[in-house]
């Protein structure tokens, strides 16, 4: 392990330490602003074109394929 990837798994324990402290609706207001950030990210907007074009092929599309299904215990 280098120094960057020390530095970032110090980082998110003292994250996840973080979070784990906080009252329900600071936990929801954290959680609906990571929501906003992801839905932001340029991967995402890729991602839901994708989904939208296959959709408007015809084909079945899960709304919730791998990389956003993301629940709250995993990410404590």
């Amino acid at each position: 392990m280098d120094d960057g990837e020390e530095m970032e798994a110090a980082l998110e324990l003292e994250i996840k330490q973080k979070l784990s402290k906080l009252s329900d609706s600071d936990l929801k207001s954290v959680s609906a602003f990571l929501l906003r950030l992801r839905h932001g990210s340029e991967e995402s907007k890729e991602e839901r074109s994708r989904i939208m074009k296959e959709m408007d092929d015809g084909r079945k599309t899960s709304l919730m394929g791998e990389r956003f299904n993301t629940s709250y215990s995993e990410i404590m």
